[in-house]
């Protein structure tokens, strides 16, 4: 990169002597995972035990009361494309987070308190996904700070190379503002609101854009010591505590659908009948594929 392009670009990244100070305190310490795996939630007991650390987490920190089914998921979830990730020891959930694909019919969580910047993605042809429902079990959150940065490492992945959008967005308690701004390298989109729902606690609007951050991230920590090199970490190492599927993942089937959106939940009796039928042609599209790959397998 031209030394006066790559100066200019510095000047517009979180650089300041705040952002250092922050970033001198990051230790990676992959060798310290102690048989924890990183995967997409695929079975029915993962994705319920996702669910359930989301809402026990919310429920504890005063962003959400207890709900009778213990879980905690939206419409939002419903979304085909709609992906969970989570950390596994052994075979409990003890870290996740979902990745909502943005779309006509259902737009995106972010929308009810951001709608006008994220409009001024959409206008500008961007596609763009919200990275939400984040939860860490109490045991975990102060064990190994690696962990939240593998959980981002395979939704970034996943969304650059599987999903090929050009920016992800979320909107954050501002005491947690710093990992997404200094560490991460997401830009503030959107100002302080009360955010509805997590009980008005209150929230940041801010994007990641996925074309550069590769490039943005060389800038920031690539002289940085291995363990404090973010740019190595996200894009060079290979992590073997990840499984990232190479194509688009769907894990939903009928028996599914019913069990967390009818059985568990009133989610499917708070969506309007034209949207529900919407998204429902959407799943059984993904179905017939799933379905029709398997016809090819045996036909081989």
């Amino acid at each position: 990169m031209d030394t006066k392009i790559s100066r200019k670009v510095e000047n517009n990244l979180p650089n300041s002597l705040t952002d250092k100070i922050i970033r001198r305190k990051i230790t990676l310490k992959e060798d310290n995972i102690q048989g924890i795996t990183f995967k997409i939630a695929e079975t029915t007991n993962e994705l319920e035990q996702a669910f359930c650390l989301l809402h026990e987490v919310y429920v504890q920190e005063g962003y959400a009361n207890r709900h009778h089914s213990r879980i905690r998921l939206s419409k939002y979830n419903f979304h085909p494309e709609t992906t969970v990730f989570i950390g596994k020891k052994g075979d409990k959930v003890i870290i996740t987070c979902t990745l909502f694909p943005d779309s006509t019919f259902l737009g995106l969580p972010m929308d009810s308190l951001y709608k006008t910047e994220l409009d001024l993605l959409r206008n500008q042809n961007k596609k763009i996904s919200e990275i939400g429902a984040l939860a860490t079990h109490p045991d975990y959150r102060k064990s190994n700070s690696t962990l939240p940065l593998l959980l981002n490492k395979i939704t970034m992945a996943y969304a650059i190379h599987n999903l090929k959008m050009d920016n992800m967005v979320i909107n954050v308690n501002p005491k947690h503002s710093f990992f997404y701004t200094s560490i991460l390298l997401f830009k503030q989109i959107g100002s302080l609101k009360s955010c509805h729902h997590v009980n008005g606690e209150p929230a940041i609007a801010y994007s990641l854009d996925l074309n550069s951050v590769e490039s943005n991230s060389k800038i920031i920590y690539g002289k940085q010591s291995k363990t404090r090199n973010l740019h190595q970490f996200f894009f060079e190492n290979k992590s073997s505590c990840i499984t990232k599927p190479k194509e688009k993942a769907y894990v939903w089937d009928q028996k599914k659908l019913t069990y967390f959106f009818e059985d568990k939940t009133d989610v499917f009796s708070t969506m309007s009948k034209d949207i529900l039928n919407i998204v429902y042609q959407q799943h059984l599209f993904f179905i017939r594929k799933g379905q029709k790959k398997e016809v090819l397998k045996m036909a081989a």
